[in-house]
C-alpha cells in the first residue's frame, strides 16, 4: 500500500479579461550600499560589459546637479576616480557601444539650471574625452540615444531646446565615432521626453512616446534600420512621456515601465513589446513612478531602475510566485499507519509553508509534525485524519496555495472491506495472507510476514 500522498495540483493566479500575461512579481527593491546621492530625476545608466558593472552619470536632484561617474558591481556603489568628468546634468542622452575593443559610452546634451547643453563626451571605462570639435543637435535635452549594431553607429533622435527647453525636434542624427551626421529620413513627429531602446534580435531601434508640445503625449510606436523609420503601432501603452525603456535580453522583448500620463499623473504599468505588439504587464503591486532610467545588468540577468520619482534600485522579478511541483500519489491513509503529504516548491528568497486541513491551520503536536515544512507527517493515523488538506507557501513575492486533495481513511483491521471490524475479517486476513496479498500487511513496513497477524489483533482490538 502506497502510504505518501501528495498535492496532486496547484492554484494559480487567473485575470480576467482586458488582462495580458500571466500576474508577475513585477519591480522589486534592491539592497544597495554606498547609494550616490539622490534620488535623481532623469539620470542615465547603461552596461559596462567590459567591468560587468553598470555606469551611472548625471540627473537632478532638489540640491543640484551630483557629479561623479558611479557604477554597480550588483551589491555596492562606488565611484570611478576619473580626472574628468562632463559637467553634472540631467535630462541628456546616453548609450553604449559594446565590444572588448570598441566599447564606448556616449553621452550628449543635457539640462543644467536652465542652459540646454550640446557637448559631446565618450567614456571608455576609466575616463571621459571630451569631443570638442564635434557639432552635433543644437542644444537638446530630453532627447533620447542608442547604439545601433548593425548600422555601426550611434543614433540620436528628437529632444527640446529654444528659449524654454519646449521647443521640440524630430532630427536625427549619426554618430560615427568622431563626427555628428544629419539624416534626412522621415519618421516621428518632433517630440521630447520620448524612449529608445535597441533590439538586437530584430536588428532595430525601437522608439515609443513621448511629449509632442502643443499635441501632448503620444503614443506611437517607430522603428529603425537600415532602410529609416517604420511607424509600426499607434496602440498598446497610454500616450506617454518621462518613461523608462530597455531590451530585456532574458525575454527576448523590449520592456517600458513608468512616465507621465496627460493627466500630469505618473504611470504605473510596464509594457512589454516583442516586435509587433505590446503586452501589459500584470504586477502584483505596481508602482507608479517618472523621470527614471532603465538598463539591462547582464552580469546578473535582471532589468534595473533608477531615479525618478520613487527613490532607490528595482529589479524587475519576472516569476509569478512559488512553482509548486507534486510528489509521489494515493487518496487513502489506512490507519493507524502513518500518512505523509510532501509537496516541491521552487521560488525567490526564503519559502515558508503552510499546511491546512480542512481550512483550520496546523500546527506541530500530538501525531502532526511538519506543518510549517514541505512534509506533513501525521502519525498515528485515525478516523479523524480524513479530510482536504493543503499547503500555503510563500516567497518574497506572494503566496499561493497547492490544490486541495481529500485524504479518505480505511482502518487497516477491516480485512473485508465490510466497514467494521468484525470475526470476519480473520478469515479474511488467512486468505490475505496466503494470497501474499497487501490487505494482509498490518503493520506498515510494507511488507507480509507472519508478525502482520499480531499487528491485525492489536488492530482489531482498537476497532474501526
Amino acid at each position: 500500500m502506497n502510504r505518501l500522498l501528495a498535492i496532486a495540483a496547484y492554484v494559480g493566479i487567473g485575470f480576467g479579461a482586458g488582462s495580458s500575461t500571466a500576474q508577475v512579481c513585477g519591480w522589486e527593491a534592491v539592497t544597495q550600499t554606498g547609494t550616490p546621492g539622490g534620488p535623481r530625476l532623469n539620470p542615465r545608466v547603461v552596461y559596462d560589459s567590459t567591468a560587468s558593472v553598470v555606469i551611472l552619470f548625471g540627473g537632478g536632484t532638489t540640491g543640484g546637479y551630483p557629479a561623479g561617474t558611479w557604477a554597480w558591481n550588483g551589491t555596492a556603489w562606488s565611484q570611478i576616480p576619473t580626472t574628468t568628468d562632463p559637467i553634472a546634468r540631467n535630462g541628456h542622452a546616453m548609450a553604449l557601444r559594446p565590444g572588448d575593443a570598441t566599447q564606448t559610452i556616449l553621452l550628449y546634451g543635457g539640462e543644467r539650471f536652465g542652459s540646454f547643453l550640446s557637448d559631446t563626451w565618450s567614456f571608455d571605462g576609466n575616463d571621459w574625452t571630451h569631443h570638442a570639435s564635434a557639432v552635433g543637435p543644437p542644444g537638446h535635452r530630453l532627447a533620447d540615444m542608442v547604439f545601433h549594431e548593425a548600422l555601426g553607429v550611434f543614433v540620436h533622435f528628437g529632444g527640446g531646446a529654444g528659449p524654454s527647453g519646449n521647443t521640440a525636434f524630430a532630427d536625427t542624427y549619426h554618430w560615427d565615432g568622431q563626427f555628428w551626421n544629419a539624416v534626412f529620413a522621415p519618421g516621428p513627429s518632433e517630440r521630447m521626453s520620448h524612449m529608445m531602446a535597441y533590439d538586437p534580435i530584430r536588428q532595430e531601434a525601437v522608439l515609443f512616446g513621448g511629449l509632442r508640445p502643443g499635441f501632448g503625449n503620444q503614443s506611437d510606436t517607430w522603428t529603425y534600420d537600415a532602410s529609416g523609420w517604420t511607424l509600426k503601432s499607434t496602440s498598446g501603452p497610454p500616450p506617454l512621456r518621462n518613461a523608462a525603456m530597455d531590451f530585456d535580453h532574458s525575454r527576448g522583448t523590449v520592456v517600458l515601465h513608468g512616465g507621465r500620463l496627460n493627466s500630469f499623473a505618473p504611470n504605473n504599468q510596464t509594457w512589454e513589446w516583442n516586435g509587433s505588439t505590446w503586452t501589459l504587464v500584470g504586477e502584483l503591486n505596481p508602482i507608479a513612478r517618472e523621470f527614471d532610467d532603465m538598463v539591462y545588468d547582464h552580469a546578473r540577468g535582471q532589468l534595473l531602475l533608477l531615479g525618478g520619482t520613487v527613490p532607490g534600485l528595482f529589479a524587475m522579478n519576472w516569476s509569478d510566485g512559488p512553482s509548486i511541483t507534486p510528489v509521489g500519489g494515493s487518496e487513502t491513509a489506512d490507519y493507524p499507519c502513518p500518512l505523509t503529504l510532501g509537496i516541491s516548491a521552487t521560488g525567490s528568497g526564503t519559502l515558508s509553508y503552510q499546511w491546512y486541513k480542512d481550512n483550520v491551520a496546523l500546527t506541530d503536536g500530538g501525531a502532526i509534525t511538519g506543518a510549517q515544512t514541505p512534509t506533513l507527517t501525521i502519525n498515528p493515523t485515525d478516523a479523524l485524519t480524513g479530510g482536504g488538506y493543503r499547503c500555503e507557501i510563500t516567497d518574497t513575492c506572494t503566496t499561493k496555495s497547492s490544490g486541495t486533495i481529500l485524504v479518505n481513511t480505511r482502518c487497516l483491521a477491516d480485512v473485508n472491506g465490510n466497514g467494521v471490524a468484525d470475526p470476519g475479517d480473520y478469515t479474511a486476513w488467512i486468505n490475505a495472507f496466503n494470497n501474499n496479498d497487501s490487505a494482509a500487511e498490518q503493520n506498515c513496513d510494507g511488507t507480509v510476514t507472519p508478525t502482520d497477524f499480531t499487528a491485525w489483533i492489536a488492530n482489531f482490538n482498537a476497532g474501526c
